[in-house]
């Protein structure tokens, strides 16, 4: 399993452990291990932090009457700078304000009170509307380690802050230990004054941001509870509404079933190949409507039950299908017509694929084709074999041969079929085994002398001295000679003819036809039956007398030439 899907599952599982939208988890009991800090309880420290957040309130205030009533009996030169000191008070004040509110309230965070402003319907951001409750769940996974890295960050830029103002009121305390003149130290006082005002704001607002880190973290629990009571939150909300789906697609599913055998058993008397396509038809139809009444029970239980992340990934996984359905439609209408046996390639028929013809066996996600002659068998996806063409096939072979044939080349050559397959034939030949690509072997001509029988054909001459009988006694004689030889050589059963015939008056002698058919048993026996006639035909000859011509060469002196010299 590859990174990015390890961590698309972790994800998927942390999203669906997170509760449903507006539910709560119940009240932790008394007894039941639950930490006291979960609940705001006014602790004389919390009551010591709301007084010093007070006192520094009212100070501020003060401070701020002070001022005002300052501004409007100072000059043009002090008025710019009680103005200065002015700018940030407010401010201030409402932050003081709303620190001593959260330290009252535990730190909980306000901003889940807020009322988000209606929106209208906006068609274009339907897919965000969509998927709002997966991000809202995410962000709630995250928001508690996101706001103490909120605080610890705003810890560390307070610190640095107050260490900035702790040297600049060194830097002011130590002009003032000089002994400067009196104008001088009067404006060094009112600088080491608001230098202070700013350690003590700052000092404050870091007590405020402490406090909410400590509330933060004092919420830990253990690992053992956490998981505890993530699984029980699971199991009472998101975990019953998966228990509920998964009850009601196993429900539909079973009745589709149902309906399905009872169909098929109302068409069983239909005849073979209409029955077959229509159990097709029905089984893909059954198919598509079980996966449609699952998808629509599934998104009425998440609706009923209310829980719009499981909605939501529901309607964004159909979204997804759909938009990737519009560029691969087409492709899968081909598909479908071949899947219900209407399209160009059909189940039980023949085609020619590489060269040899193989046979649709069956049409599901792949097409199996085979040969009933060879080994073996190929799997072809289905959108390649929405390309071929089949025909209705009837009596003619699959292939020219079969394991254990003996084959006779157009060169002489006579081979044994060891094996066949869909990629490869094995022939042995003279003790040699010989391969060929299937598509070679099937375009080679060459004669099967194993299908049904073959026949050797013999040529035999005998001398002219034997003129006044070779039409009648002689191939009498030669026929009975072949058939003595063929029985005594255990063939006699496999001879279905012999021809023995006066061919012609040649040259040199007068010639025999012999031909004899044979069963095809003796196929491999090719060249040894082809041996035996000429021996027996020989042998005859030499019990009878009957002389046997050679070619001879006869020169002949024209005329215009001289004798040779002697």
């Amino acid at each position: 399993m590859s990174i990015d899907l390890r961590l698309t599952v972790f994800l998927l599982f942390v999203v669906l452990s997170a509760p449903l939208a507006g539910q709560t988890a119940p009240p932790a009991a008394a007894g039941d291990g639950a930490p006291a800090d979960l609940v705001p309880d006014p602790t004389a420290e919390t009551l010591t932090r709301l007084l010093e957040i007070r006192e520094l309130t009212l100070a501020k205030r003060k401070q701020l009457e002070d001022l005002t009533k300052a501004l409007k009996r100072a000059d043009v030169e002090a008025k710019a700078e009680i103005e200065k000191q002015l700018a940030g008070l407010p401010e201030s004040i409402d932050k003081l304000n709303q620190s001593f509110e959260q330290v009252a309230i535990g730190g909980i965070d306000l901003d889940d009170l807020n009322e988000q402003p209606s929106e209208e319907i906006d068609w274009k951001r339907e897919l965000e509307q969509i998927t709002r409750p997966i991000l809202a769940s995410l962000k709630d996974l995250t928001e508690k380690p996101r706001k103490i890295e909120q605080l610890r960050a705003a810890t560390t830029r307070l610190d640095e802050q107050l260490q900035v103002v702790e040297r600049g009121l060194a830097s002011l305390q130590a002009l003032q230990q000089k002994d400067p003149p009196p104008s001088v130290a009067s404006k060094l006082q009112g600088l080491i004054d608001v230098w202070q005002r700013r350690k003590t704001d700052l000092a404050g607002a870091k007590e405020v941001v402490s406090y909410q880190l400590a509330s933060l973290q004092g919420r830990n629990v253990s690992v053992w509870e956490s998981v505890r009571g993530a699984l029980m939150a699971f199991g009472q909300g998101r975990g019953l509404t998966l228990l509920i789906a998964l009850g009601m697609g196993l429900g539909i599913w079973l009745l589709s079933r149902l309906a399905l055998a009872l169909v098929q058993r109302s068409h069983r008397n239909e005849p073979g190949q209409d029955r077959r396509r229509l159990n097709r038809m029905t089984f893909y139809i059954y198919r598509a409507a079980t996966v449609v009444l699952i998808v629509i029970g599934l998104l009425a239980v998440f609706y009923v039950r209310g829980d719009l992340l499981l909605l939501a990934l529901t309607l964004l996984g159909l979204f997804m299908l759909l938009m990737s359905l519009r560029q691969t439609l087409p492709k899968y209408l081909t598909e479908i017509r071949l899947l219900l046996d209407m399209g160009g390639i059909r189940h039980d028929e023949r085609l020619v694929y590489a060269g040899i013809p193989l046979e649709v066996k069956s049409i599901r996600t792949f097409v199996t084709l085979c040969n009933p002659e060879l080994e073996g068998m190929l799997r072809m996806p289905l959108r390649q074999a929405g390309e071929l063409i089949s025909r209705p096939c009837g009596d003619e072979p699959w292939f020219p041969t079969r394991t254990g044939d003996f084959v006779l080349f157009s060169d002489g050559r006579l081979g044994e079929v060891l094996r066949q397959t869909v990629e490869v034939v094995e022939l042995r030949n003279a003790g040699a085994i010989l391969q060929y690509a299937t598509s070679d072997f099937y375009a080679m001509d060459f004669r099967n002398l194993s299908r049904e029988g073959f026949g050797v054909a013999v040529s035999f001459g005998i001398d002219y001295s034997h003129q006044a009988e070779c039409l009648d006694r002689i191939p009498a004689r030669m026929r009975a000679a072949l058939d003595a030889a063929f029985a005594r050589k255990g063939w006699s059963d496999d001879l279905q003819d012999l021809l023995v015939a006066f061919k012609e008056a040649g040259v040199n002698s007068l010639d025999y036809l012999v031909y004899v058919t044979l069963g095809p048993r003796l196929a491999g026996s090719y060249f040894s039956v082809g041996r035996l006639v000429q021996q027996t035909l020989v042998d005859t000859c030499n019990q009878e007398g009957w002389g046997i011509p050679f070619a001879q060469l006869t020169l002949h002196k024209g005329a215009g030439f001289d004798a040779p010299p002697k």
